[in-house]
């Protein structure tokens, strides 16, 4: 509530033509009005110049507005920072509050939960294609036959482990659409640095990408059980 001050009488902005009048023979230093449980501070403004401390120490400890008078008049109204701050967000959740009460009395309908979560599901789903980026995935024909090479290997044992494995690399690979430059780099010796990111799959197959604009490029699918297996420690 902003009160504006004249040389007799504290006027309330909200409350126009409500006034109230200073104490009787207040002390110099302070006068102090009182309406119900609102307390008005009053100083000089001599006081922020000679008492800054205290002046900020009492706005901190009241969390109210310290108003402060030149030759009777009001000059300025200080406050606490922080109480400033709660107060202007508290003033601004009322004015929002209030205007969806008025939208409400002027006849607007809201919408079932069942709509909301419909709306929000949509929102969901277009914000997630907009700030994430779509790669395309290409894969090497090079990657192509190691992968059936691993194949063959396993199915001789396993036709079960076989499809397993090739289910689980496929969906690593089509996961490279979304966000592949999160994956380190391979940084080895005699490897372009900075070229090559590196997919481990169950701690035993190992796939190399390179990123190219929008395009990501699987160059290289290997098993490293045998040949490789310091490039996944």
């Amino acid at each position: 509530m902003i009160m504006y001050i004249t040389a007799n009488y504290v006027e309330l902005a909200p409350l126009r033509g409500l006034f109230f009048k200073y104490e009787d023979n207040p002390p110099r230093s302070s006068r102090i009005i009182q309406e119900g449980v609102d307390t008005v501070q009053i100083k000089p403004s001599a006081s922020i110049r000679q008492n800054y401390n205290e002046i900020a120490a009492l706005c901190k400890a009241s969390g109210e507005p310290v108003y402060l008078t030149k030759n009777g008049k009001g000059g300025l109204v200080v406050m606490d920072i922080e109480a400033f701050v709660r107060r202007e967000k508290m003033l601004r959740l009322r004015e929002e509050l209030l205007a969806v009460e008025e939208d409400r009395l002027a006849g607007r309908t809201g919408i079932t939960p069942d709509e909301l979560d419909n709306f929000q599901a949509v929102l969901l789903m277009r914000w997630n294609m907009e700030e994430t980026p779509q790669f395309r995935v290409n894969v090497s024909g090079f990657s192509r036959q190691m992968l059936a090479s691993h194949l063959h290997f396993l199915v001789q044992k396993s036709l079960g482990a076989a499809r397993r494995t090739q289910n689980e690399i496929v969906a690593a690979i089509r996961s490279l659409a979304t966000m592949p430059q999160q994956l380190p780099f391979l940084n080895m010796e005699f490897i372009p640095p900075n070229k090559y990111h590196k997919m481990v799959i169950r701690k035993r197959y190992l796939i190399l990408y390179q990123i190219k604009n929008e395009t990501v490029y699987v160059d290289y699918i290997m098993d490293c059980r045998q040949d490789y297996g310091w490039l996944i420690r």
